[in-house]
């Protein structure tokens, strides 16, 4: 059975974990676009009027960001 864990984001080490699964998940559609890249995830965060760590929250399954 799988165990899955979540938490609030917690700065740069979480920012570098999302993203790696950013472009995972834009590798895994191609040829099609996909809504979230590496770097409109950092745009968008750092764009934001809200505090990350009181709106992101980060999904894993041992070190493997799921969502």
């Amino acid at each position: 059975m799988s165990h899955f864990n979540s938490r609030d984001y917690s700065g740069v080490s979480d920012l570098e974990r999302l993203i790696a699964f950013a472009s995972q998940a834009a590798r895994a559609r191609l040829p099609r676009s996909t809504y979230m890249k590496g770097g409109d995830l950092v745009w968008a965060l750092y764009a934001s009027r809200f505090p990350p760590s009181e709106d992101i929250r980060i999904w894993s399954e041992g070190s493997e960001v799921l969502a």
